[in-house]
């Protein structure tokens, strides 16, 4: 039984406290400013997020509790009830085509962390470029790459026990993420989790991916008193971190219709960044949680454009003491 002072504390919070409790996908703003909060505080929180000046991120919002056009996709669902109305009136057999697209987010294993400062300082005024020497230096150790293995592991596991396969995967083309994603491969060729239609390979297609590199999305709010990305840095990785968002989170395109399941196999930072873009939080909000070694995050987008997100860094493969940050 609640206290009379902890009713009072209660009765002044619920609102704000309700609002955070909603994860379908209410921007972090409208939930802070709460009740009492003044509608010029979440304007302005709203034009800073839309603003495209360094350290902003690169998209407009919408104001709204929830954007059921986030994906400016909203017209494939208005068209994708109009042709299931269509069929269902002529016949009473018809079933609604409703796809779901799953995509699967995989940090990479452990690595070698190797000095990016030293490189920098030991190629400065040489012609070749000193970024490609470091990361082919930051490869994956030998615990990274039990990960990626166990990683893999599960990921055929769920597909099997779903009766579903893969559809595609997507690696960064950093030395920790395409060793990753080559482990990850190797074990859904070996149980068959694809869904490979040309019949080249026995495992899923793969593509690499340049836009889903690692980088510093934005600045993170609150600030880090020991990760301090700058404006320079945060403005020009931004635009490709938001692009790759809106290459592969989206619902599915009306030509679509069946379920797809894809994986792209990426960072820390970008993983968190699409998580809060999916669910419409303030993507400055990134920082505030984290990522470990080969955990599994799943974002799901319905024929609807909603989204839900089942599993962030799920490490669940992994064996207490092979659980690894970094």
């Amino acid at each position: 039984m609640l206290s009379r002072a902890a009713r009072a504390v209660w009765t002044r919070r619920r609102g704000g406290l309700l609002a955070l409790a909603t994860v379908t996908g209410t921007g972090l703003a409208a939930c802070s400013a709460g009740p009492g909060a003044s509608n010029s505080a979440a304007s302005d929180s709203a034009g800073a997020r839309g603003d495209a000046s360094p350290g902003e991120p690169c998209f407009q919002s919408s104001g709204k509790a929830w954007d059921d056009n986030w994906d400016r996709m909203a017209e494939v669902s208005e068209k994708r009830a109009a042709q299931w109305a269509e069929k269902a009136h002529k016949s009473k057999d018809a079933r609604p085509s409703r796809p779901c697209r799953t995509i699967v987010l995989v940090r990479h294993g452990q690595y070698e962390q190797a000095s990016r400062k030293k490189y920098m300082e030991n190629n400065e005024g040489l012609d070749h470029d000193w970024w490609l020497e470091w990361d082919a230096a930051c490869k994956l150790t030998p615990l990274g790459r039990e990960q990626a293995t166990l990683a893999g592991k599960r990921l055929a596991e769920i597909a099997r026990a779903h009766d579903y396969t893969y559809d595609a995967v997507y690696y960064s083309d950093q030395k920790r993420a395409t060793e990753t994603a080559q482990l990850i491969l190797d074990e859904l060729e070996k149980s068959g989790s694809s869904n490979n239609n040309n019949n080249q390979e026995d495992g899923p297609p793969a593509h690499v991916e340049q836009l889903i590199r690692e980088g510093n999305p934005i600045q993170p709010v609150p600030a880090s008193r020991t990760y301090k990305p700058s404006d320079v840095d945060c403005y020009e990785d931004g635009s490709r971190i938001e692009a790759a968002f809106r290459k592969h989170i989206h619902r599915a395109p009306l030509h679509q219709h069946h379920d797809t399941h894809e994986i792209l196999v990426c960072h820390g930072n970008v993983i968190r960044y699409f998580v809060c873009r999916a669910l419409q939080f303030d993507p400055a909000a990134w920082l505030r949680f984290a990522v470990y070694n080969t955990g599994i995050t799943v974002i799901r987008v319905g024929h609807n454009g909603n989204v839900s997100v089942s599993a962030i860094g799920d490490t669940g493969h992994l064996p207490a003491e092979k659980v690894t940050y970094s």
